[in-house]
């Protein structure tokens, strides 16, 4: 089966596009791109309306050549070409592959918006995951990674796909000369000071003279890994369902401890997949996460996990959190509080003092108020803070941390409203005094938005 006909049978079974469908397709000039773009003009019933995207990162001479023969090329063939060009000024000192795949990444989403498309186009092909796949084995790391690069994916306002991801270079090349199509080599392709070069030029070839068909091979591993990983990902994202409680990113315990700990490995991977894709936790990481959550003489605990988030033990839940300061920008831990006005507490949530209740908020606390109780006032707790109850009885502040199983972090965080004259109203967001009503006295009423729900 030739290319055309190949990827004509791919977009039918897959339903990548159809006539009617926008799709932008990144064209460097390379036998890789020029190649896509031959095929998918040559599609008889599949051909989509094509949008051309390329950027010049004028890291190079030849990047002009490029450019002015992509322009010809485009107009020869009615084609619509958008064009950026990354100035050398935005050029970074290091880190300058990342960067260009950055910039161009972000061009490829400001094409599709412009234009409406659904689709991105990329000409990666099979020496490209084998290439990927590695250079992560030998970086190390999850064995997720090793799944290399997704065939298809969703991307700004539609998907990437990648139609020659399971195409060899070798058949790209020889098809380009077979159909005559003329591209351009990049110099830098065979820089052996590039990690990629060295797999391209050095370790694939030696691969393959060990077995001509080596590059199929770990292609074939990829697939394999793949489909085992989203079937993993199946059964945890099932396996997890119990452990789930109205409180955003926060879980259970109980139910996780019943599973062993090889189980436990895969219900915390989805659960911090499901949390945040980008959030790669290494094996050390994720082994020290399962002792905590295992030691029974540890209720409480904290475990840096990345990204600027920590995975926090509160008894029997824990959750991701994020790493800020207490009080944050324009919020403080002391201040002098006025009647129907929203203030932001240390931990996130905000709360407010009213004259008449606000039916929205389902829990309100009543206080009974005379006029020589205020201005009230906010500081933080002390765990030697008392609130007055019903009976006519006192509780501390310390008490009542440990009863509602706070967290070091939330008790440090804990503010507490009082009256003029010293008297403790409520441990903000967990306990009330009571007031008792005189003649003197006024209703107000205390209300709390949670920053987020919780248990």
């Amino acid at each position: 089966m030739n290319l055309v006909k190949r990827l004509a049978s791919e977009v039918k079974r897959n339903r990548w596009w159809t006539r009617k469908t926008r799709v932008v397709i990144g064209v460097s000039t390379g036998v890789d791109s020029m190649v896509l773009l031959y095929l998918l003009e040559h599609l008889k019933y599949y051909r989509p309306q094509i949008i051309v995207a390329h950027v010049n990162h004028e890291l190079r001479k030849a990047s002009v050549t490029e450019e002015k023969y992509i322009r010809k090329y485009c107009h020869q063939h009615h084609l619509t070409l958008v064009v950026a060009h990354w100035r050398k000024q935005d050029h970074p000192k290091t880190g300058t592959e990342n960067a260009a795949r950055e910039f161009r990444y972000r061009f490829f989403k400001h094409v599709m918006r412009k234009h409406h498309a659904s689709v991105m186009l990329t000409a990666h092909h099979l020496n490209d995951q084998d290439e990927t796949v590695l250079m992560r084995l030998i970086r190390g790391g999850d064995i997720r990674e090793l799944t290399g690069i997704h065939r298809c994916r969703k991307f700004a306002n539609g998907y990437l796909i990648r139609p020659l991801l399971q195409t060899p270079k070798h058949d790209l090349r020889k098809f380009a000369v077979q159909h005559h199509i003329k591209w351009y080599e990049d110099r830098t392709n065979y820089s052996l000071k590039i990690t990629r070069n060295r797999m391209r030029h050095r370790l694939l070839p030696w691969m393959t003279q060990e077995d001509p068909r080596a590059v199929f091979h770990i292609g074939s591993y990829v697939h394999q890994l793949t489909l085992l990983v989203q079937d993993n990902m199946l059964l945890n994202a099932r396996l997890i369902k119990p452990l789930k409680t109205d409180r955003d990113n926060w879980w259970k315990l109980d139910p996780l401890m019943k599973s062993s700990r090889v189980i436990q490995l895969g219900m915390l991977h989805e659960l911090f997949r499901q949390f945040d894709s980008q959030l790669m936790i290494t094996p050390p990481m994720m082994h020290e996460v399962i002792i905590l959550l295992n030691d029974n003489d540890r209720p409480q605990g904290r475990i840096a996990v990345g990204n600027q988030r920590h995975l926090q033990k509160d008894y029997h839940q824990f959750g991701i959190v994020k790493d800020q300061s207490l009080s944050g920008p324009n919020v403080k831990s002391s201040f002098s509080v006025k009647l129907n006005q929203w203030y932001r507490l240390l931990n996130g949530d905000e709360f407010g003092v009213f004259g008449k209740p606000l039916s929205q908020f389902h829990k309100q606390f009543k206080f009974n108020l005379s006029k020589f109780d205020f201005p009230l006032k906010v500081r933080q707790g002390q765990s030697s803070d008392v609130l007055r109850l019903k009976n006519g009885g006192h509780q501390k502040v310390r008490r009542i941390w440990i009863d509602k199983k706070l967290s070091n972090h939330d008790r440090n965080s804990s503010q507490i409203l009082k009256t003029k004259n010293g008297f403790s109203l409520a441990l903000l967001g967990v306990k009330a005094s009571f007031t008792e009503a005189s003649d003197n006295a006024k209703p107000y009423w205390l209300i709390v938005k949670r920053a987020q729900k919780r248990g």
